[in-house]
């Protein structure tokens, strides 16, 4: 099996053949559309909808669509953007070449900050729930990590 870099032009990096099959840009607009369907449903935002609606009443529900309606203007955004050229280094890549190397780099440490918090945050919750969050286990972990 046989890989080549072609150059194609100055928006295309490069296409790459694999056995005279050649890889080409066939992202459509509602592949895009049913990713962003796909990301909202799988954060789980209707998973207990329900319950906070009843308590808190309608203003959830318009914020819900709010809070939405940003979140998939925000991806339709970066989509454009990818297509329009595609680079390695994601968003603080697109924050680098659009807004400068000040964004850019303070996105790209946001982003790996919010990861280290993230995984912190579920040990901390996947600790209590080991032995129903007792201090024991919460020191039997801090002993066994060092």
């Amino acid at each position: 099996m046989s890989i080549k870099q072609c150059n194609a032009g100055p928006d295309l990096v490069g296409t790459l053949k694999m056995n005279e099959q050649v890889l080409k840009r066939s992202l459509q607009e509602r592949h895009i559309r049913l990713m962003a369907l796909g990301s909202t449903t799988g954060v789980g935002l209707l998973l207990g909808s329900a319950t906070a609606i009843d308590l808190a009443g309608p203003a959830l529900l318009i914020s819900y669509i709010v809070g939405g309606s940003t979140i998939f203007i925000i991806l339709r955004a970066l989509g454009e953007m990818a297509v329009h050229k595609p680079v390695a280094g994601s968003f603080s890549r697109y924050a680098h070449n659009y807004l400068g190397p000040l964004p850019g780099y303070l996105t790209g440490w946001n982003y790996w900050f919010m990861w280290l918090v993230t995984c912190i945050a579920s040990l901390f919750c996947h600790l209590g729930d080991f032995g129903g969050g007792s201090r024991n286990e919460y020191d039997r972990f801090k002993i066994m990590n060092g």
